[in-house]
């Protein structure tokens, strides 16, 4: 099985399927079975992360903001060149503070597979000064950091921690995009 068919099969059990925490705080569950930390998807305690990429975040987030959790999602880990790319950090129970709002910091890098640096340690606010999603619905941060392709094959990683910062937990996660003339 091809990693992009991994990753879509993935997502789609754990945004679509039904992906559910559970109560032990032990990671992500699918349908009621625990499923293992991967690079783009983990958890710190009972607060859970999954990094995507998006040719288009922007709809991606749009559309989830009007039916959450009902979004046909299509991870983006293979591009064309000249393709703009985005990261969308979806997460579960963050902590609220004493005025009932989340405080959810993203830290991300982008990295060129010939090493340059494109994006070094930027600060992204995920999800800032707003209530958590209720119950134990899925969020999708505000706001991502993304690139436009080079006009050659190559590849690029994308790194994102992603902090809870009332509970002071964090998740780091790494997802790959592959492009191919």
């Amino acid at each position: 099985m091809s990693r992009h068919t991994a990753v879509l099969l993935s997502l789609t059990l754990v945004l679509i399927a039904g992906a559910e925490p559970p109560v032990d705080d032990a990671g992500w569950q699918v349908n009621g079975i625990r499923v293992p930390d991967e690079p783009w998807r983990a958890h710190d305690g009972p607060f859970l992360a999954l990094l995507f990429i998006s040719e288009d975040a922007k709809a991606l987030r749009d559309s989830w903001g009007t039916k959450p959790g009902k979004v046909p999602l299509e991870p983006t880990t293979h591009a064309a060149p000249g393709v703009a790319a985005e990261t969308a950090v979806f997460f579960v129970r963050c902590q609220p503070d004493s005025e009932g709002n989340c405080d959810v910091w993203g830290t991300a890098s982008i990295v060129a597979r010939d090493g340059r640096i494109l994006v070094n340690r930027k600060k992204v606010p995920l999800w800032v000064g707003r209530p958590p999603p209720p119950g134990e619905a899925i969020g999708i941060s505000e706001h991502g950091v993304g690139l436009v392709t080079e006009n050659f094959a190559g590849s690029y990683t994308f790194y994102m921690i992603v902090t809870d910062r009332v509970a002071d937990r964090h998740v780091s996660l790494v997802q790959e995009l592959a492009v191919a003339q």
